[in-house]
């Protein structure tokens, strides 16, 4: 092979960008919990944009590209400006006071009633397929933003963590794939084989060990969750008693080798479903936003219910009760309710 051909190869397309995403995401990291606060806000809203691109070839026109582009932004905006809030707490007392998700749903509805009245009998099926793609990803992709604001809420790490397991797991299935993979894994996503899938979960078991380390020898990325996972777990024998997180990490490494990876091959489906490659080429070697990010999204809502349903069972009524409170409360409000709780002192 010679030179100019590698260059153009998809192996190198693909390192070579995915060196370059790793580092802007580990930029980004370093710096205030709002840039990664926008970071998933922007990854969520470019999903929403190219699930509705898989179907521009049933868009005619620009007043209908223009209203379903308007209607599927409108949605996810109504149900993640709280969420977004939470990390700019200026704009809590401009949502309070204009309500921009009660406006936006007004200007929803009026492209809605829009869209409906344009509905004809040729095209009837394309326009049903395409308004339940509009209403799908803006509602599950500002669904899962809601939750990804959690994940971050409850601290850095619960977003860093799982979304790098991810990255490792894609990687060396790829790799291991690429060098021994034999056997197809999913016939539906001819590439993705036997081995690439079993060579990926023993690399993401090695990450996500350095990662337990750091976090217990090194306390990276505090957050108020830090006093549990370091609670050593009280079991018969004394080699067993570990911190908690030891014994949850084995779930977050199951997690990111074996079920993450099924949003792949949904993805993969859908694709293959309105007959295209990619979602988008965004990315070169990769496809677009969300080629990338079809296992986190799974991981995210893992994240999401494991830390909710088994490692904050004492704390989420307080967390719940003050994300309701700063969502909800101006600022005023909420020092008269300090001083409230003060005088019960």
């Amino acid at each position: 092979m010679d030179i100019k051909k590698l260059i153009q190869s998809n192996f190198i397309k693909r390192s070579v960008f995915g060196a370059v995403m790793i580092v802007v995401f580990h930029q980004i990291c370093r710096k205030d919990v709002r840039y990664l606060a926008g970071l998933i806000f922007a990854i969520c809203l470019g999903c929403v944009i190219e699930i509705l691109h898989l179907t521009k070839h049933y868009i005619h026109g620009f007043t209908h590209a223009f209203l379903t582009y308007y209607m599927a932004i409108l949605l996810f905006m109504n149900s993640s400006v709280t969420s977004l809030s939470y990390f700019f707490p200026n704009s809590r007392n401009f949502i309070l006071q204009w309500k921009p998700d009660v406006i936006g749903f007004y200007f929803y509805l009026g492209g809605f009633i829009k869209y409906i009245m344009d509905f004809t009998k040729k095209k009837l099926k394309k326009q049903m397929v395409e308004l339940s793609l509009i209403h799908l990803s803006s509602t599950i992709m500002g669904a899962t933003f809601k939750a990804a604001c959690r994940n971050l809420a409850r601290g850095k790490f619960y977003v860093i963590y799982p979304a790098s397991l991810i990255i490792c797991n894609d990687i060396f299935a790829y790799l291991v794939g690429k060098l021994f993979g034999r056997t197809p894994l999913f016939h539906f996503s001819p590439k993705k084989t036997v081995e690439g899938f079993l060579g990926a979960f023993v690399f993401t078991c090695i990450t996500s060990y350095i990662f337990v380390r750091l976090k217990l020898d090194y306390n990276i990325l505090p957050d108020k969750l830090d006093s549990v996972m370091k609670t050593r777990v009280n079991l018969p024998y004394k080699w067993l008693n570990k911190p908690a997180l030891v014994y949850y990490n084995v779930a977050f490494v199951l997690a990111a080798s074996f079920l993450a990876p099924f949003g792949g091959f949904l993805a993969s489906v859908i694709k293959r479903f309105f007959k295209k490659k990619d979602f988008s080429t965004l990315f070169p070697g990769h496809g677009g936003v969300l080629d990338r990010m079809d296992c986190q999204l799974l991981m995210i809502w893992f994240t999401y219910y494991f830390l909710a349903g088994i490692v904050e069972i004492k704390t989420q009524t307080v967390g719940t009760l003050a994300s309701f409170i700063l969502t909800n409360f101006s600022e005023d409000e909420i020092q008269a309710l300090i001083q409230m709780l003060r005088k019960g002192d």
